[in-house]
């Protein structure tokens, strides 16, 4: 393949119970021309053997096998693997709309950004999640000229989780940017600051 148009990033650690629906959401994708890199970070279930029957189905995805390092070390194996044009991450209990990534992909190509943040929403329904979150994940269309500071610390259609976060590859490859593995709680918002 040549390069592909996105790259799509999974961090999984023991989500034998999750993993097939959120690889079976990502393979449904009408964006087609992608690679789907899967970070097996230590997981004792049965996680890796999930990984290796899906990727003998489908020759988009890449496995790589490494001890556990938590979140952040996992995304930036995934990180250092991506060729690419943007970068899209994924949590392996998660699952997404079919059209997600082409939604995306379009909208960063007709607005030339760099970044592009998607909605979201709580699944399953109950128990009820906090107010916030539903605030925070509700996707309404906002395009921002450059960074302010309130983008990350006052807007709630912003909040940083890095899993509805897509972004042009050669922003994070010019800046050198990847996750503080020393951060274990909130490396979404650490990262995010950076971009």
């Amino acid at each position: 393949m040549s390069q592909p148009l996105v790259s799509v990033l999974i961090p999984v650690y023991n989500v034998e119970n999750y993993l097939p629906v959120c690889l079976d959401s990502v393979l449904a994708q009408t964006l087609t021309e992608m690679e789907i890199i899967c970070v097996n970070d230590g997981s004792t279930d049965k996680s890796l053997e999930i990984l290796r029957e899906y990727q003998k189905k489908d020759a988009r995805i890449q496995v790589i096998d490494k001890e556990n390092g938590g979140l952040p070390s996992a995304r930036n194996a995934a990180l250092d693997r991506a060729s690419g044009q943007y970068v899209g991450f994924i949590d392996s209990d998660d699952y997404i709309e079919a059209e997600m990534f082409q939604k995306l992909y379009e909208t960063a190509e007709s607005s030339g950004s760099e970044i592009v943040i998607c909605g979201a929403e709580v699944f399953p329904e109950e128990p009820h999640a906090e107010n916030w979150l539903y605030e925070a994940l509700s996707p309404s269309y906002h395009y921002y000229e450059k960074f302010e500071p309130e983008l990350l610390f006052g807007k709630k259609g912003t909040t940083p989780f890095l899993w509805r976060v897509f972004v042009k590859r050669e922003l994070i490859e010019r800046e050198h940017l990847r996750l503080d593995e020393t951060i274990h709680l909130g490396e979404d918002k650490a990262f995010q600051a950076k971009l």
